[in-house]
């Protein structure tokens, strides 16, 4: 006879957002995942403060390669923010293959820190990626 708690699905979930730096946080998160033998959910969070500030017209960036400011457009934004959360989104899919881990993704457009970033409610792990 089966309960409840033996039908939840337990899982390892990795939050990142565009500061964070991936190939260690997906290792871990894999890592952790393939030794409890759970799943991961990859939870990529792109910055509505970032997108708003975009939005300003004065709002200027600084790139390393010119070191010459430049406005800072939305669209160009939204475009670094996707390709980053595909990186994501592929190095997450290719360590789980390798590892032969379950693993799903979902991309959110919010602030973090004003989000419940534990997933799905029965996680067991939260790997968050930091600056």
């Amino acid at each position: 006879m089966s309960t409840d708690a033996t039908l939840v699905s337990r899982m390892v979930v990795v939050a990142v957002d565009c500061h964070s730096h991936l190939p260690p946080v997906i290792e871990v998160a894999i890592a952790l995942a393939n030794a409890q033998r759970l799943a991961v959910y990859g939870l990529c969070i792109e910055d509505a403060d970032l997108v708003s500030v975009s939005r300003l017209p004065f709002t200027q960036e600084i790139t390393l390669s010119g070191a010459k400011p430049r406005a800072l457009q939305e669209r160009d934004l939204q475009r670094t923010l996707a390709g980053f959360s595909r990186r994501f989104r592929q190095l997450l899919a290719d360590r789980a293959e390798q590892a032969a881990v379950k693993y799903s993704f979902d991309r959110v457009h919010g602030r973090r820190q004003a989000m419940d970033i534990g997933g799905p409610p029965h996680s067991d792990y939260l790997v968050l990626g930091q600056r």
